[in-house]
């Protein structure tokens, strides 16, 4: 499988950018997107933005919960992914599970490293 790193430096992704920005291949960036903005029935393997990782916690909020996932390839950076209860019953979310998901390439927004989002 692809870890998200490599996903990105090995695809042109039509995202959003800070204003001026203007970002040469290799640059540093600093990539946001809100827990929602993710797809998690139906991501295979074959999306550019596919990530596996580890839930690390839950948090619930009501008809839904943010789990904190270790992703693969981030250097133990965490994603706070957004699942609805019946998701997190479907796709079996849970403290120290697996999980798959894709990120919305739409929906990302790109900084330079180190820049105030």
């Amino acid at each position: 499988h692809r870890h998200l790193g490599q996903a990105v430096a090995a695809q042109e992704l039509d995202v959003a950018h800070g204003a001026g920005a203007d970002f040469r291949s290799g640059s540093a960036v600093a990539l946001y997107l809100r827990p929602e903005d993710r797809v998690v029935g139906g991501a295979s393997a074959g999306d550019p933005l596919h990530c596996t990782g580890t839930v690390r916690h839950i948090e619930f909020l009501g008809g839904n919960c943010l789990a904190e996932v270790a992703v693969e390839g981030l250097d133990g950076q965490a994603l706070q992914i957004q699942y609805s209860l019946n998701q997190m019953d479907e796709f079996g979310v849970r403290e120290g599970a697996a999980v798959s998901f894709a990120l919305r390439s739409d929906r990302l927004r790109v900084f330079a490293a180190g820049a105030a989002a």
